[in-house]
C-alpha cells in the first residue's frame, strides 16, 4: 500500500508540472486584456508598494475617450430627479438644494429642505413652540384659508376656534414635466384643490424652478395658474393666510435666534412689518455650520467651491458677501443688520469634556462663534400679481407669508385664470436693503415662463 501511494504522489506531481506551462500560457493573454488597477504615481512616500486603484476607468469612460460616442451630449449640471414616494429632488452637481413633496397622503405639497450655503436647511417643518397647532407650517408651501368657503390653510379645526367648519386638501394629480439644464431645472405639476368629500373647487398648475446664481446664492421661482373646474366663478375670500408661507429655521427666527426681519420699505421687526404692503421681506439670521474636518473649513453642501475659507481673528467676519464660506458681513447701511445675541448665550459653545483630554483640546481648537454664520431667504412678490405690493404677514417666531387677499376677495372667472408669481432668493450673510432690492429688480425683470398646453388625465 505504501508503494502504490508513493507512485500516486509522483504521478500527481508529474501531471501538475506538465500542465502548468500550458495553463499559464492560456491565462497570459487574458491578463493583457484587463485594465491596470495599479497607479504608479500612488506609491507610498516611504517607497513602499504602490497603492491599488479600486475604481479603474469604466468601459463608458474608455469609449468616450476613444471617440466612440461622437454624439454624446453634455450632462446638465442642474437636475430635478424623480424619487420614490412622490418626491422630486432639485440638485446641482449631485448635491440637493431642495425637494418637492407631493404625495397623496399630504394635505398640501411643499418644499423641504431649502439648503443654505453651509448645507443646513434654512427652513423647518412646524412651529418651534407649537408643533401641533401649527403643523401646517410645511417649510415652503402654497395654500389659502378660504377658497370657495373651504379652508386649505390649516390641518384641523381648533386652529381658528371653529371659524371654518370645512377643510380641504391640495392634491397633486400628476407631474406634467421635468426639465434639466446647466443653471436651472424645473417641473410642472397639476393640482386639484378639493374638499374632504373629493369635490374639486380649483384647478392649479404650478411651475417650480430652481436657478443657480453662484455657490452662495440661488432662486426658487414659483409660478401658478389657477382655473375654475367648471363654468362657474370661484372666490378666494378675504384672509391674511395665503397664498404662500415660509417657516424659517428656529435659529433664524427673531425670538429664538436673534435673526433679522427687514422689508423693502426699510422697516425692521414684526411690529413695523406686520401686514404692511411691500415688494419683499427678508428673514436672515444665524445658522449652524456644517462640521468640518480638522484643519479644513471648506464648506460642504451647496457650497460647490473647493476654495478653503481664510482664517480671521476671533470675532471678526470672514470674507465678503459673495465669497465661499461667507460669514455675516459688517452692517451695510441699515441699523440692525447684524443679529444681536446676548453674551454667554448658547451661540458660543464650550467644551463638555474635562480639560486636558484630547477631545477637550480639539473642541477648544475648533470652537466657532455660531452667531457669525448667517444666511437667509428673501420672499418676493412679483409686480404682475394682482395686489402688488402685497401685505406680508410676519412673525418674530420665524415665519413670513404673502397675504394675497388681506384687502379683499379675488374672484376667478371661467376662462380667465389667475396668474401668480413668487420668488425666494436663498443667500448667505446679511445683505443690505440696497443689495436685496437689486435682487428684486432682477426678479421683476425675469421673463415670465409660459405653461405647456394642459394635459387631460
Amino acid at each position: 500500500m505504501s508503494w502504490r501511494w508513493k507512485d500516486a504522489r509522483w504521478l500527481f506531481v508529474y501531471y501538475f508540472l506538465l500542465g502548468y506551462p500550458t495553463l499559464a500560457a492560456e491565462q497570459e493573454p487574458a491578463k493583457k486584456l484587463l485594465p491596470s488597477t495599479t497607479d504608479p504615481s500612488s506609491a507610498s512616500p516611504a517607497g513602499g508598494a504602490p497603492q491599488t486603484n479600486l475604481f479603474p476607468p469604466s468601459s463608458t469612460e474608455e469609449s468616450l475617450l476613444s471617440g466612440q460616442l461622437p454624439e454624446a451630449k453634455p450632462v446638465p449640471a442642474m437636475q430635478v430627479l424623480p424619487l420614490p414616494y412622490e418626491q422630486a429632488s432639485f440638485q446641482y452637481l449631485g448635491r440637493e438644494l431642495t425637494r418637492y413633496h407631493f404625495g397623496p397622503s399630504l394635505r398640501r405639497p411643499f418644499l423641504y429642505p431649502v439648503a443654505g450655503p453651509e448645507g443646513r436647511s434654512l427652513t423647518r417643518m412646524g412651529h418651534p413652540r407649537d408643533p401641533f397647532g401649527h403643523s401646517h407650517h410645511n417649510s415652503v408651501w402654497i395654500s389659502h384659508a378660504d377658497v370657495g368657503g373651504v379652508n386649505f390653510w390649516t390641518d384641523r379645526q381648533n386652529t381658528f376656534a371653529g371659524q371654518f367648519d370645512r377643510f380641504g386638501r391640495i392634491v397633486c394629480q400628476r407631474i406634467e414635466q421635468y426639465e434639466d439644464g446647466d443653471r436651472s431645472a424645473w417641473l410642472v405639476a397639476a393640482h386639484a384643490w378639493q374638499t374632504e368629500a373629493g369635490k374639486t373647487l380649483l384647478l392649479e398648475r404650478r411651475r417650480i424652478e430652481v436657478q443657480l446664481i453662484d455657490p452662495q446664492n440661488w432662486w426658487i421661482l414659483i409660478d401658478m395658474e389657477m382655473h375654475t373646474p367648471a363654468q362657474e366663478p370661484v372666490t378666494i375670500g378675504q384672509s391674511p393666510f395665503g397664498m404662500i408661507g415660509v417657516r424659517m429655521a428656529k435659529t433664524i427666527g427673531v425670538s429664538d435666534g436673534g435673526g433679522r426681519l427687514l422689508n423693502s420699505e426699510g422697516q425692521l421687526g414684526e411690529p413695523a412689518i406686520f401686514r404692511k404692503p411691500a415688494r419683499w421681506v427678508d428673514y436672515s439670521g444665524p445658522i449652524l455650520p456644517i462640521p468640518h474636518s480638522a484643519g479644513s473649513v471648506a464648506a460642504q453642501g451647496p457650497n460647490f467651491s473647493s476654495q478653503a475659507t481664510p482664517s480671521a481673528p476671533p470675532g471678526q467676519p470672514i470674507g465678503s458677501f459673495s465669497e465661499p464660506g461667507c460669514i455675516c458681513p459688517p452692517p451695510a447701511g441699515l441699523p440692525g443688520d447684524r443679529p444681536k445675541l446676548p453674551s454667554g448665550s448658547a451661540a458660543q459653545p464650550s467644551p463638555t469634556t474635562s480639560p486636558g483630554t484630547p477631545s477637550s483640546a480639539a473642541s477648544q481648537n475648533h470652537t466657532i462663534d455660531i452667531a457669525q454664520y448667517c444666511a437667509g431667504i428673501t420672499l418676493m412678490d412679483h409686480p404682475a400679481n394682482p395686489t402688488h405690493p402685497t401685505p406680508f404677514h410676519v412673525r418674530a417666531d420665524g415665519w413670513m407669508g404673502v397675504s394675497l387677499t388681506l384687502a379683499g376677495p379675488i374672484t376667478i372667472q371661467p376662462a380667465k385664470p389667475l396668474r401668480l408669481r413668487y420668488g425666494l432668493w436663498i443667500h448667505s450673510g446679511l445683505p443690505s436693503r440696497n443689495h436685496i432690492d437689486a435682487q428684486w429688480q432682477t426678479f421683476a425683470k425675469m421673463p415670465m415662463p409660459t405653461f405647456p398646453p394642459r394635459k387631460t388625465p
